[in-house]
């Protein structure tokens, strides 16, 4: 009688767990996502990259060059030089170099702009093979300012080739 109960216990057992999995099957719509085909929705306070804003009329960087993001940023990762605009009123930048190799995502350089010309963006794609790949430099050949995505930088840091203390 002992056997009896422990076979017809496992049939009993083996039919929930195969309506727990029929149940799921049938259901319950999947968890997980299709990656590369299917992306998640992000959140919107996601921190992605730090992006560099352009006006969309003129196409002009919306930073005023007053070097507030650089002195506030804790791991020293962002350089930035500016000179006066040909008009004659206000700064504009010449470069500006962001290494997101060393950014922590502590966004205070976006609180402190007062241009609002850094945000956020929506890329959660960091990995690269090299890390240079991951020097952001708006003056490089084949920028794009729509996608405003991190690239390979034109030349060194720019401290090295002496344009930081222009």
């Amino acid at each position: 009688m002992n056997f009896i109960s422990s076979i017809g216990s496992a049939v009993n057992s083996l039919g929930h767990g195969l309506f727990v999995t029929l149940k799921n099957f049938t259901l319950r719509r999947p968890i997980t996502v299709q990656y590369p085909d299917e992306r998640l929705e992000l959140p919107e306070r996601f921190r992605g990259y730090v992006e560099f804003l352009f006006d969309p009329q003129t196409g002009q960087p919306l930073c005023t060059a007053c070097m507030a993001c650089e002195r506030i940023c804790p791991p020293t990762c962002i350089s930035l030089a500016g000179s006066r605009k040909p008009e004659g009123k206000g700064m504009r930048p010449d470069f500006y170099f962001l290494d997101h190799g060393h950014c922590m995502q502590c966004s205070l350089c976006i609180e402190v702009c007062p241009a609002d010309a850094l945000a956020w963006n929506k890329n959660y794609e960091r990995t690269v093979l090299d890390k240079d790949e991951l020097h952001y430099d708006y003056r490089r050949p084949g920028f794009d300012a729509a996608e405003s995505q991190p690239g390979k930088p034109e030349a060194p840091h720019p401290e090295a080739d002496g344009a930081a203390g222009q």
